[in-house]
């Protein structure tokens, strides 16, 4: 098991706060396009014809998943291989912070198992909007979502990292630099039994933590999202060694589809089915 801690001289340190600042401002540069395009999906939409409730819904997730897709690309990509396991909990927290408020605002889930208990929960197809089942509508949200995963891998790989070079503080390279145009290994680092259980396993747990910390304590509002949300960012530190931690089909999808060393079947097995069966059955279950 890897060291949470990444042992670093001040020099190292040195060198690694410039892609530290890097990834908060590619952070600040995502956040704003994001809201352009929240601005003007509307007036786009409108453009072609496509008013309905649905497309409405699956350009939130598109713009949603977006988002998170790029905060996951620079965490699990930059920060965690230069800083370690710890420091990249501690910002996946603050991060899951912010997304929560995002999320809230904006209408979006940016993840495939959540959408799918949703519609469990139903027990039934409804008719949504006077056109559309729910099944088809399941269908405009994963794929907005897809096109947001892919629109984070080429806004990330193609623009933030290709001219990382243009954003270079105090050293003529940067580790941005070194990703770009260079491949990578599977984040799966254990056998797809194992990250099955890991991805579904902790999956199961994100799903029932908030329930534990609301009907099982006292602590409530602000407090409660503390503590579920360091929950979430400790399961995710803790997989992150196994798996990548991402317990998010479409988050997996966009950092892991172009990944070597798994076939696109064990990777569908790892970071799709066990963890959308482990949220079905958690939702039985609680």
């Amino acid at each position: 098991m890897r060291s949470w801690y990444r042992h670093m001289d001040l020099h190292e340190f040195y060198n690694n706060l410039d892609d530290l600042v890097l990834s908060i401002l590619i952070f600040i540069a995502t956040v704003y396009v994001c809201n352009v395009l929240r601005k003007v999906q509307g007036k786009l939409l409108s453009m072609v014809g496509l008013n309905g409730f649905d497309f409405r819904m699956a350009a939130a997730e598109m713009i949603g998943t977006m988002e998170l897709g790029v905060i996951c690309f620079e965490l699990n990509f930059i920060i965690n291989d230069l800083f370690g396991p710890a420091v990249y909990t501690i910002m996946l927290f603050l991060s899951l912070m912010w997304q929560h408020k995002r999320a809230s605002e904006f209408a979006y889930y940016a993840n495939p198992s959540i959408i799918f208990v949703k519609h469990v929960k139903s027990y039934r197809a409804v008719t949504l909007d006077g056109h559309f089942s729910s099944y088809i509508f399941i269908m405009f949200m994963l794929v907005g979502e897809m096109c947001g995963a892919a629109l984070a891998y080429y806004w990330v790989t193609m623009v933030a990292w290709k001219y990382a070079y243009l954003w270079t503080f105090w050293k003529s390279s940067n580790y941005h630099m070194k990703r770009y145009g260079s491949s990578w290994s599977s984040s799966l680092r254990s056998s797809p039994s194992f990250g099955m259980g890991i991805e579904g396993g902790f999956t199961f747990l994100c799903y029932i933590w908030p329930k534990l910390i609301k009907h099982k304590t006292n602590f409530g509002g602000d407090a409660a999202l503390l503590l579920i949300n360091a929950g979430r960012a400790l399961f995710s530190g803790i997989g992150q060694q196994y798996t990548g931690g991402y317990y998010n089909p479409i988050m997996a999808t966009a950092l892991e589809y172009t990944t070597g060393g798994y076939s696109l079947t064990t990777k569908f097995q790892v970071y799709w089915a066990a963890p959308i069966v482990s949220s079905i059955v958690a939702m039985f279950i609680t």
